[in-house]
């Protein structure tokens, strides 16, 4: 009976043993499974961030191309155009490029660290364009100068400095779109709305008329009424600006105290890579000028 009892408890063991061992492998594959799904993850994901820089880099070319046969940027030319998604080296790329002055440059408004009050008067008429409450003009104006007085409106140090956690005005140009995060009034909502009239790019820089908003222009040219922005919306979409001169003829006399060109030098690339199940997204702003028609890649970001 004993013996019954010795070899049954032996059985046993040896079942649990097995069962032990088998838990262990099934561990241990799962394990080296989720090892190998990361290993695969992130050669996907490095895979995708070259495909997006080699984007980056093909966004280049296309502007010096474009710089060597055409005086002029509007929308009908081949940088306007997406490219469409289109498989490479195990993956599949896509991009745009967007002209960045076409858009207001909010660093307009300061020169030499003082406020330019034309240029902050035009900026008060875009924002009314917008919908948007004029004194984000005299907020980020005080931003921006290189005093520490505030605006009727604005906000210096006081403010921010009472802020839970403080911080000081900045008193100097913005670097990127997203630093507006930090001013008096400005939130995700407003910037959203700003976006697609406004950029941050480096000192002052002209607005192409070619590819300016309808809002822009209106901020522009405030002597024109409805019918007569209309009219030179549709005079600029059947045949591009040539040049200033041809721009100031079509205004019919119309003037304005604002920097104005038909050729852009700012651009920004945007370009997703999909590789597998990942993907890599950078953003690129490109410097072209007549002297460096190759542009530069000013900065680099990934979302």
């Amino acid at each position: 009976m004993g013996s019954f009892r010795h070899h049954g408890a032996a059985i046993i063991m040896a079942l649990l043993v097995t069962a032990l061992a088998a838990v262990l492998a099934t561990a241990l594959l799962t394990q080296l499974s989720r090892w190998t799904d990361q290993q695969a993850a992130a050669r996907d994901h490095a895979q995708a961030r070259e495909l997006a820089r080699s984007g980056i880099e093909y966004a280049r070319l296309l502007l010096a191309e474009d710089g060597r046969r055409s005086a002029m940027d509007h929308p009908g030319e081949a940088w306007a155009r997406p490219l469409p998604p289109f498989q490479a080296e195990g993956g599949e790329v896509s991009g745009y490029l967007e002209d960045l002055q076409g858009r207001w440059n909010l660093n307009n408004l300061v020169r030499d660290g003082r406020i330019d009050p034309q240029a902050l008067d035009l900026y008060r008429r875009l924002l009314r364009a917008l919908e948007l409450p004029p004194q984000l003009a005299d907020t980020l104006a005080d931003w921006l100068d290189a005093d520490a007085s505030s605006r009727p409106e604005g906000a210096e140090d006081d403010y921010y400095l009472s802020l839970q956690p403080p911080y000081p005005a900045a008193n100097r140009p913005l670097e990127h779109l997203s630093n507006l995060l930090r001013v008096k009034g400005y939130d995700g909502p407003v910037l959203a709305r700003l976006r697609p009239h406004v950029a941050v790019l480096p000192q002052a820089q002209p607005v192409n008329v070619n590819t300016a908003s309808a809002q822009l222009l209106a901020a522009l040219h405030p002597e024109l009424g409805p019918a007569e922005l209309q009219e030179l919306l549709r005079s600029r979409e059947q045949l591009p600006f040539r040049d200033l001169s041809d721009y100031q003829g079509r205004l019919s006399g119309a003037g304005t105290a604002a920097a104005l060109d038909t050729r852009s030098n700012h651009f920004l690339a945007v370009v997703t890579a999909r590789v597998g199940d990942t993907q890599a997204t950078f953003q690129g702003l490109l410097r072209r000028t007549p002297q460096q028609p190759q542009p530069q890649l000013l900065w680099l970001l990934m979302q």
